[in-house]
């Protein structure tokens, strides 16, 4: 964003929180104008989704960011390529820093929004590209 002069661009921070207030929307009661009965939605309903986790993974998802940088698609390709490698060492890192049991959750929280396998990870990814 500083790169390309963008007036006040968002840090990490900014972002996470910004996430982490939309995830907190899942909390509330299903909008009845939403229809969860079809295979596809129905894991999303809201009193189907660990909305703690939720939370916790959209405050931590991008904290490996804070080492690894921002990488994006526009980045040099190399940058590119080596992402998830080197986000992976990044929040093994802040799992050694913070120490376990807490540094073991942050890793399988980020694992698990990577793999993007759980309804929290699909619905934390959602809120990621709209925040």
């Amino acid at each position: 964003w500083v790169r390309h002069n963008i007036p006040l661009p968002e840090s990490d921070s900014d972002h996470m929180h910004r996430c982490a207030m939309c995830a907190l929307l899942v909390t509330q009661p299903p909008d009845p104008r939403d229809d969860y009965t079809k295979p596809e939605t129905c894991m999303f309903h809201p009193e189907k989704v660990d909305s703690t986790r939720l939370l916790k993974m959209a405050v931590t998802h991008d904290l490996c960011e804070s080492l690894a940088g921002d990488v994006t698609p526009f980045c040099d390709p190399s940058l590119v390529n080596s992402k998830e490698e080197r986000e992976e060492q990044a929040m093994r890192s802040i799992q050694k820093v913070v120490g376990d049991p807490l540094g073991e959750e942050l890793f399988g929280l980020w694992r698990e929004y990577e793999d993007q396998k759980t309804a929290e990870a699909l619905l934390c990814k959602d809120i990621d590209k709209v925040s």
